[in-house]
C-alpha cells in the first residue's frame, strides 16, 4: 500500500477510535436528529452516521419501536429500525466534531 493510502487508513482508524471513546450507550428512543449513531450491517463493517429523523412508532407485533433515518454513503436516505430500549452508541454533534467525523 502506498504511503498516502496507508495514512488515510490510519487516519480513519484514529477518527473511529476517538468517536468510540467519546460515545455513550443510550436507549435508542433518546436519539435525536443531528446526533450520530454507530451502525453495522451485512454490507459494512460499521460506520458512524448522522441521524436526520427519529420517529417512535408501534411495529406490526404491537411493540414500541424507533425508526432512524440517515443519509447513506450513496447520499440516499436509509433507515434503521429498533425496538424501544435497545442500546445505541451515540455522539452529540459537538462530540462528532471533536472526534473528527465532521468539520462542521
Amino acid at each position: 500500500m502506498s504511503g498516502t493510502g496507508w495514512s488515510a487508513v490510519e487516519s480513519a482508524r484514529a477518527v473511529s477510535r476517538a468517536a468510540r471513546e467519546l460515545s455513550r450507550s443510550r436507549p435508542v428512543q433518546t436519539v435525536r436528529p443531528g446526533q450520530w449513531v454507530f451502525t453495522q450491517s451485512a454490507v459494512n463493517a460499521g460506520t458512524w452516521v448522522q441521524v436526520l429523523t427519529a420517529t417512535q412508532f408501534v411495529d406490526h407485533r404491537n411493540r414500541d419501536a424507533v425508526r432512524l433515518t440517515f443519509a447513506g454513503p450513496s447520499g440516499r436516505s436509509e433507515v434503521i429500525e429498533a425496538r424501544r430500549g435497545m442500546p445505541a452508541s451515540v455522539l452529540t454533534a459537538a462530540q462528532a466534531r471533536k472526534a473528527g467525523l465532521t468539520g462542521r
